[in-house]
């Protein structure tokens, strides 16, 4: 999937780029361009967060908890793209420096990825205004003929105005689901099927009203 394929192409070109500087740079002639090796890997890394998250979490994860991996995501990524630019501006010359152009090159297109996924998650959690909550539900768990089988995976991503009766934005994950452990699951650009249901909202707001319905 264009998610984990940006993550290994992220890491071979800071690895292509480490392997092509002149190990003999003067660091005070040359600060920059002898540093931005351990920049790029450093962005790379950090752009791996969630995904590293994912893998080693064991128990369930507060909201404030999953959030901090995709945050770090969205800063490794900023970093891959500035030192990628900085290492194609300062490989100009000698055909060993145009094999660094190539490789920062590469990391800034593959941090693109990350960063759009990262940035549309952070968009889709908090961006849908007051009153308006996002989270995840297992669909698999209703009735097909009351939500419209709107997701062949079962779980979605989900926002909604539990105050009223508007339609529920979706995310339907085609591939990899990131940090299942939290509330609100990571599903990466562009691997997932997005829209809108007011027949959910319907379910979920009769859903709701029978659990606080009063016991006779």
């Amino acid at each position: 999937m264009p998610y984990l394929l940006s993550l290994v192409i992220a890491l071979a070109a800071a690895g292509a780029y480490l392997g092509s500087i002149n190990r003999r740079l003067n660091i005070k002639a040359d600060p920059v361009r002898t540093f931005l090796p351990l920049g790029m890997g450093i962005g790379a890394l950090l752009m791996m967060s969630p995904l590293i998250a994912t893998l080693a979490a064991g128990d369930a994860l507060e909201l404030s908890a999953g959030l901090l991996p995709i945050i770090l995501g969205v800063v490794g990524a900023l970093i891959a793209m500035t030192t990628g630019i900085l290492g194609i501006t300062r490989s100009e010359g000698s055909p060993i420096r145009s094999m660094q152009a190539h490789a920062g090159a590469w990391l800034v297109l593959a941090a693109i990825v990350p960063m759009v996924s990262y940035a549309s998650h952070l968009e889709f959690v908090f961006g849908g205004g007051e009153g308006v909550q996002a989270g995840y539900l297992n669909v698999g768990l209703l009735p097909e003929q009351e939500t419209g089988a709107i997701c062949h995976r079962g779980v979605v991503l989900m926002r909604w105005d539990e105050s009223r009766t508007t339609p529920v934005e979706y995310r339907c994950p085609k591939s990899i689901v990131l940090q299942q452990q939290t509330s609100v699951p990571l599903l990466p650009w562009p691997s997932y099927d997005s829209g809108n249901s007011l027949r959910l909202a319907e379910v979920l707001h009769a859903m709701m009203r029978n659990a606080v319905k009063p016991a006779n």
